[in-house]
C-alpha cells in the first residue's frame, strides 16, 4: 500500500516539473519577442507630444456643454407661465374697445346716410369682434350734431340703461330714416338707363344689401333693369349669379365700343351722272 502511494506522488512531482519547464520556455520567449519588438521601434516623443497639443487645442476649441441648471430654470418658468395663464380667472379679452382693430377708424354719423353708417357699423362689429352689450355704447362715442343729441334724451328716457343694437338700430331708424322707406321697391325700380354697367352694378349692390333675396331671384331683377340688348347677349351663356352676369355684360359693352363704325353707302341717282356729263 505503501508503495503504491509513493509511485503516484512520484509520478505527480514529475508530471508538474513538466509543466512547469513548459509553461517556463513559453514565457521566456514571449519575452524574448517583446524585447526584441521595443529595441527595434524609436520612442514617439515628439510626435505624442504634437497630437497632445493638437488635441488640447481641439478641445479648447469645442463649445461648452449646455448648463443643465439653466435649462430646467427655463423649462421650470414656462411651465409656470403656463400654469398662471390657466389659472387667471380673468385672461385679457382680445375682443374689448381697445382691440387694435380699432385702429382702423369708425364710422361718424351726423344724422345723414343712415343705412350706410349702419352697414359699417356692422362690419366693424363683425370684425373686432365686439361684444353685445358694447355696441351701442362704442357707437354713441361717433355720434355728432342731432344724432348726438337725439342719443343722449334716448338714454336718459331709458333711465341710462343702453339697450342691445337690434332695438337701437329699430330706435334710431324710427328718427333718421327716410320716408316712405321701401327697399325692395327701391330695387325693383332701379333701371340702367344710359348708365355704364360698372355704375349700374354699382348701385345694384348698395340697393341690395337691405334686403335678402335668393340669388336666382337677385339675378332676375338685375337682368330684367339691364338694357335689352345686353340682356339678350347675357343669358345666351345661363349664367346664375349677378357678378357672372355683370362680367359677360361688361365684355359686350367693351366690345361694342371697339366696333368700327360702317361707312355709309351714297344712294344711286342716275340722273347726276347725266347732269355732270358734257353737252
Amino acid at each position: 500500500m505503501n508503495k503504491k502511494i509513493e509511485d503516484l506522488r512520484l509520478s505527480q512531482t514529475q508530471q508538474t516539473e513538466g509543466i512547469r519547464k513548459e509553461l517556463g520556455g513559453e514565457i521566456a520567449e514571449v519575452k524574448a519577442t517583446m524585447e526584441k519588438y521595443f529595441a527595434n521601434t524609436p520612442p514617439p516623443t515628439r510626435q505624442h507630444e504634437g497630437s497632445s497639443g493638437q488635441t488640447s487645442a481641439e478641445k479648447s476649441n469645442e463649445p461648452y456643454p449646455p448648463d443643465r441648471a439653466l435649462g430646467e430654470q427655463s423649462t421650470c418658468r414656462e411651465k409656470t407661465s403656463q400654469f398662471n395663464l390657466d389659472q387667471n380667472p380673468n385672461p385679457p379679452l382680445h375682443n374689448s374697445i381697445s382691440s387694435r382693430l380699432t385702429k382702423i377708424g369708425f364710422p361718424m354719423f351726423d344724422g345723414s346716410v343712415l343705412r350706410e353708417w349702419i352697414y359699417r357699423c356692422e362690419q366693424f362689429f363683425s370684425f373686432d369682434s365686439t361684444l353685445p352689450e358694447l355696441k351701442v355704447r362704442l357707437a354713441s362715442l361717433h355720434m355728432t350734431d342731432k344724432s348726438l343729441q337725439w342719443h343722449h334724451a334716448y338714454i336718459e328716457n331709458r333711465y341710462n340703461i343702453f339697450p342691445l343694437w337690434p332695438e337701437y338700430v329699430n330706435a334710431i331708424s324710427e328718427r333718421f330714416s327716410e320716408l316712405c322707406d321701401d327697399p325692395l321697391s327701391e330695387l325693383v325700380s332701379l333701371k340702367q338707363a344710359n348708365n355704364s354697367i360698372d355704375i349700374y352694378l354699382e348701385k345694384f349692390d348698395c340697393a341690395i344689401t337691405r334686403l335678402t333675396l335668393p340669388p336666382e331671384q337677385a339675378l332676375s331683377i338685375f337682368l330684367t333693369n339691364m338694357n335689352q340688348h345686353l340682356t339678350i347677349h347675357v343669358r345666351q351663356f345661363n349664367v346664375t349669379t349677378v357678378p357672372a352676369a355683370a362680367q359677360i355684360a361688361k365684355l359686350h359693352e367693351l366690345s361694342l365700343h371697339h366696333t368700327p363704325a360702317k361707312p355709309s353707302r351714297s344712294s344711286f341717282n342716275p340722273y347726276q351722272e347725266k347732269n355732270s356729263s358734257p353737252p
